[in-house]
């Protein structure tokens, strides 16, 4: 019932964007906003719009004191004040800064609130699974190129919140017998963070599910491989690792 709400909602939105003239903000590998790609230099003032898209309505003094925290109080509010003109002059109807509440407009849509909604209905409801899980699967950095602050607070957020949600995902495409699916889930978590123990161990799994031993065996010594270079940790030998993992699997089985 919940998914269905959730389809209608974006149904509702869908056509509410077409009826307006829907503008997409890029946050996800880079930023776009509309048909603009601007350049990602450290002073751009899209930053303003990558911030709301982020955060959605915000005091004016707190936008400015994000985005130039080295200046006054007052030289901020300037060069947001001369930011939001600048925007506005380039793709009118993108923010709208006429409270004391910076927003973007009903028009704009962000890509990375479709990330946020997936991996939030994957975490928080145990049955979930997404018809369409591109957004999950696919490595999309937040801001690459951007290096303020609250930017990469925000990236960890989001690729944690990601992770989690991959994790979840597997275990419950492994529980349901669609091994190829939750495979594929896991080693997306795992190409993230190649040491991330919990995704190499979904991994493991669900070639064991498949009957693919030797395949289970490769993934598991160079995860422990990379354990040892990286991390100087022994993990435990194969064989070992292998009585635990596929009663594990087992389980996941039912």
């Amino acid at each position: 019932m919940a998914h269905s709400l959730m389809q209608s909602i974006a149904r509702e939105r869908t056509t509410a964007g077409a009826r307006t003239g829907t503008v997409t903000v890029r946050l996800l590998d880079g930023f776009a906003a509309g048909p603009l790609v601007p350049s990602p230099t450290p002073g751009s003032v899209w930053r303003i719009a990558a911030y709301l898209a982020l955060y959605g309505p915000t005091a004016r003094h707190r936008v400015a004191g994000e985005l130039w925290p080295e200046a006054t109080q007052e030289r901020a509010l300037g060069s947001l004040r001369s930011g939001v003109w600048r925007i506005q002059r380039e793709l009118p109807g993108l923010i709208d800064a006429r409270r004391a509440l910076l927003s973007l407009t009903d028009r704009a849509v962000a890509d990375v609130d479709e990330l946020v909604r997936e991996t939030r209905a994957i975490l928080e409801c145990d049955t979930h699974l997404p018809v369409d899980a591109s957004v999950l699967l696919r490595h999309g950095e937040l801001l690459p190129d951007w290096h303020d602050a609250w930017i990469v607070v925000e990236r960890e957020r989001l690729s944690q919140l990601r992770l989690d949600a991959l994790d979840a995902l597997a275990g419950r495409l492994l529980a349901r017998g669609r091994f190829g699916l939750g495979l594929e889930s896991a080693l997306a978590a795992l190409r993230t963070d190649p040491l991330r123990e919990s995704s190499c161990q979904r991994v493991v799994q669900a070639c064991l599910l498949q009957g693919n031993t030797a395949q289970a065996r490769r993934h598991y010594e160079f995860h422990a491989a990379r354990l040892r270079k990286e991390l100087g940790v022994e993990p435990a030998p194969f064989r070992a690792a292998l009585v635990s993992l596929s009663e594990s699997a087992r389980a996941l089985a039912g």
